[in-house]
């Protein structure tokens, strides 16, 4: 997945313009790697977009391991298929993602 990586502070200016030129993937979640954001690029950007990107914003353009957002949904499948339809709509089902790790905050009774 292409994504434009730029500094924290630029990021929301970043994002407003790709959402503007539709050249922003909806499909993926952005990923934070402590000063610098990865935003996910639609598919079939042209080279010298990336190029016109990269310039605006002083950011790269590099192939980056994005989580899609419907691992959220997996999440949740999966949670079902384990514990049972009726334990599942009993739990909480809270979660939080650190790039591809999930800390799950589970239920001592389901856990």
């Amino acid at each position: 997945m292409l994504a434009l990586r730029v500094q924290l502070k630029d990021a929301e200016k970043a994002k407003e313009y790709l959402l503007k030129h539709r050249l922003y993937n909806k499909d993926y979640r952005i990923l934070n790697d402590n000063s610098f954001i990865h935003l996910p690029l639609s598919s079939g950007i042209s080279g010298s977009s990336c190029k016109s990107l990269e310039k605006r914003f002083s950011g790269t353009v590099s192939e980056t391991k994005l989580t899609p957002l419907s691992a959220s949904k997996a999440y949740k499948q999966e949670l079902a298929q384990r514990f049972g339809t009726e334990k599942y709509n009993d739990m909480t089902k809270s979660y939080d993602l650190f790039g591809n790790i999930a800390v799950i905050n589970a239920e001592p009774k389901v856990a």
